[in-house]
């Protein structure tokens, strides 16, 4: 039996299957071989209507098997294959002649993917081409310039899923022919691949479409290594490395050549910077042979759970490593390869970032005490997110950084997601370190000795630029394991908004502190509220930029609430060049922050979310109705010119809707008396109406156009501005509008 012969027994599936006939109650045969029922063999995925046989024979309501176990064995029970169905139309439903869909249409194909090869001069459609042609054939109408195969794969995959179902001779011969059509597309795939590599075309490269073709076939694995000759183009390469089986005659020393020459093929990568390796199930042989052929790389990320039970020696390919500068790790470590690592990475002489960064639903990783051995090492960045630290790694902690010397290196330092035993010795540390230049620190992982050693280090501490308590999101938060063995939610006995209060009161005479991020804004009592406005309003505060967000779900107008009662600092405040207010508080935060910032001359940058995607499903939420809060923004203004950027994010439900004619009008006009604002952020994308001159204004803006306030008929300054938008009539015909001493 040939392919042809086996695609025409699939068409002739229900009569080899015995299905019974006229089972809907119809008037016609349901075992018709006519091209009108080609859909309901083909469209049909396996999944709709059908049972778990295995079980049936257990019809006890208690079997957690997901099925129903009332079922019949028979196959009338499929309903894609129970009537006579019609193709109405090229891509159209499946429909009965009676009143009712037997069968709602799921997966359908295009019938222009089925071609008429044959000699005959009959109108029907042959079937079986659909294997012979190439799955790279794309056969729809690609004018638009979007050359999507997808369709041609679907017409096999559907035919793939059916076989299960046909008492097909040898199934394996149907699997070949879908598999070499495939083939065939990959293979065009990977020539195309080859020749960018060859011609330097490609910066970000992802192996993996292409890794299990190489493992397969050594000719394409050298075809790779020649075409990497040379190239220096590359820049950073994703390689997946799970695991590969060969032919069952095939040595293991096989799938070690093949992975090799891969691994040599990276190494010919000359301008390679980053390596990025992942996968479910890793081969380790095949990590080995890529870190020892990629020796030019500097930086290494693994995007795999490096789990016990697997033999992580293989990592000791990294041991010395020569231009090796950064690590790091987005999955979850088990301790036993966590501590081969730390090993190796010993012995790398040039190291000086390290990140373990958060792995999400996993529980706190547990760093072994080998990983303290880096320190001291010349590292000047280390993310440790979602770590657990005993009291003795504390206290090895904190002795580093309190070293005075200079092999206390360490320039960033990023606890998110992190817990400690006792954060107090740490915090009290950094009064005495001089490196450190930017904490990142998750409020949930603080107590109130932490944030009390922390605020008195920030009185003597003259070197952290950038400090950020961040808000941990819940669902993301990490699990502590209890003594029993159980993983729990670990909030660190709840944070407590109050501790923060000495924080702010040390910052209020830092003259070093340029970057502040804090969270929980919602959470802020009135005592809390009135430190951080005391912050702003002092006069020896540095602080350039600053961001307040909350990731928790309350009432936006108790957001709101709390800043009202900080945002009048804002009219005195002579450091901030950047605010971000990330927490949504409301539309009346977003006015009442521009009315405050008409008397400041030193924002450059105010970003405002005024509502948030759980008060956005309240239809009463009155937070996202007025889209004219922008405009109304930017009129509390006043004479402020200073003020460039201006992103006001009115909701996430209004993203998709433009703003109202009367909304764009009133953004206009407040625009043109504005005359400093550049950049309206997400605003511009919706304002249909008057789009032109709103864009116009935004870049005059940015060219000058605000000398008009002073001189508004200076020629000169007109005609700079004018050079500057000579591209724009828009803009030209617009400024000389303004100063028609122009026109003369």
């Amino acid at each position: 039996m040939d392919r042809r012969d086996i695609m025409q027994h699939i068409i002739n599936a229900p009569d080899s299957m015995g299905i019974a006939a006229n089972q809907d109650g119809d008037n016609h045969d349901d075992h018709s071989t006519s091209n009108n029922s080609i859909p309901r063999l083909i469209d049909r995925p396996l999944s709709h209507g059908l049972h778990d046989w295995s079980d049936a024979e257990s019809d006890d309501p208690n079997d957690n098997n997901n099925d129903d176990d009332n079922s019949s064995k028979s196959f009338s029970s499929i309903p894609a294959l129970e009537s006579n169905n019609e193709w109405v139309g090229n891509g159209g439903a499946i429909h009965d002649h009676d009143d009712n869909d037997d069968v709602p249409p799921l997966l359908l194909v295009d019938r222009s993917a089925w071609h008429d090869d044959d000699s005959d001069d009959d109108d029907e459609d042959d079937v079986p081409p659909l294997l012979d042609r190439p799955a790279w054939h794309d056969d729809d109408d690609d004018s638009d310039g979007d050359d999507d195969d997808d369709e041609d794969i679907l017409d096999l995959v559907n035919v793939a899923r059916y076989v299960v179902l046909v008492e097909v001779e040898d199934p394996a011969l149907v699997y070949q022919s879908i598999y070499d059509a495939l083939r065939e597309r990959e293979l065009v795939d990977f020539r195309e691949f080859c020749n960018g590599l060859r011609q330097n075309e490609l910066v970000d490269v992802n192996l993996q479409p292409f890794v299990a073709a190489m493992i397969q076939d050594p000719r394409e694995a050298e075809a790779f290594a020649a075409a990497t000759q040379g190239n220096t183009s590359v820049k950073r390469l994703d390689v997946q490395c799970v695991f590969h089986l060969l032919g069952p005659g095939d040595p293991d020393e096989e799938l070690d050549r093949r992975w090799r020459i891969i691994g040599q093929a990276i190494g010919n990568l000359q301008g390679l910077q980053t390596l990025k390796v992942e996968g479910h199930r890793p081969d380790v042989k095949a990590l080995r042979e890529i870190f020892e052929g990629a020796k030019q790389v500097e930086k290494v990320v693994f995007s795999m759970d490096l789990l016990d039970g697997y033999n992580w020696t293989i990592l000791d390919a990294l041991e010395g490593h020569p231009d090796l500068k950064e690590i790091e790790v987005c999955s979850a470590v088990d301790p036993g390869p966590m501590e081969t690592l730390c090993e190796v990475l010993t012995t790398v002489p040039n190291l000086n970032c390290i990140r373990l960064l958060n792995c999400l639903d996993h529980p706190s990783r547990v760093l072994p005490h080998t990983f303290f051995a880096l320190l001291g090492r010349g590292v000047r960045e280390m993310a440790l997110q979602r770590c657990a630290f005993s009291v003795e790694q504390c206290q090895m902690l904190a002795s580093y950084l309190s070293n005075a010397e200079d092999e206390c290196a360490i320039e960033t330092l990023d606890f998110q997601y992190s817990r400690f035993e006792a954060g107090g010795l740490i915090a009290a540390a950094l009064g005495r370190n001089q490196h450190v230049r930017k904490l990142v620190l998750s409020d949930d992982g603080l107590d109130e000795e932490t944030c009390a050693r922390l605020a008195e280090s920030l009185l003597v501490n003259t070197t952290i630029t950038s400090l950020h308590i961040e808000t941990e999101d819940f669902d993301l938060a990490p699990e502590v394991i209890d003594d029993d063995g159980t993983p729990e939610d670990d909030d660190n006995g709840g944070f407590d908004t109050a501790w923060l209060k000495p924080i702010f009161a040390a910052l209020k005479s830092n003259l070093t502190l340029e970057t502040l991020s804090v969270g929980q804004l919602c959470d802020w009592d009135d005592e809390t509220g009135d430190e951080f406005r005391a912050l702003l309003e002092s006069p020896t505060t540095g602080i350039q930029s600053l961001l307040l967000h909350s990731s928790y779900y309350d009432d936006v107008d108790e957001r709101s609430k709390s800043w009202l009662r900080i945002a009048p600092a804002l009219r005195v405040n002579r450091s901030l060049k950047s605010l971000r207010l990330l927490s949504d508080v409301g539309q009346a935060g977003a006015v009442q922050t521009a009315r405050a910032l008409s008397g400041n001359s030193t924002l450059q940058t105010l970003e405002v979310w005024t509502c948030d995607k759980e008060s956005c499903c309240n239809e009463h939420n009155h937070n996202h109705e007025d889209d004219c809060v922008i405009a109304q923004s930017i009129e509390e203004l006043g004479g402020n010119t200073t003020l460039q950027a201006l992103c006001i994010d009115t909701c996430p439900t209004q993203h998709s809707k433009g703003i109202s004619e009367e909304g764009c009008r009133r953004l206009s006009a407040a625009l043109k008396t504005n005359m400093g604002i550049e950049d309206l952020g997400v605003a511009l994308d919706r304002v249909a109406f008057f789009k032109p001159t709103i864009e116009s204004i935004a870049r005059l803006n940015a060219v000058g156009r605000k000398y008009l306030k002073a001189h508004a008929f200076d020629q000169a300054k007109g005609v700079q501005v004018l050079s500057k938008v000579n591209d724009s009539l828009d803009c030209i015909f617009l400024h000389l509008q303004e100063n028609p001493s122009l026109c003369g």
